[in-house]
């Protein structure tokens, strides 16, 4: 596909008070997507400076503090 052929394409965009109402609502989504992502790096680093501590001993759970 050329410049020239791919610069012919049309391309529709909603009203701009559609494309609001849209942001609108996906906006919360996206900020608990990127929470999520945030958390997620965040325990991942705790998992792996706890992990080699629990494999060679110099940490330990405590098991008698979890709920059954």
């Amino acid at each position: 596909m050329s410049k020239d052929e791919f610069a012919s394409i049309k391309v529709v965009y909603p009203p701009k008070q559609i494309l609001q109402e849209f942001h609108n609502k996906v906006v919360a989504i996206f900020d608990n997507i990127k929470n999520n992502i945030d958390e997620i790096n965040a325990l991942t680093k705790q998992r792996d400076e706890l992990l080699p501590l629990l494999m060679n001993g110099q940490a330990m759970v405590n098991y008698d503090l979890a709920d059954d």
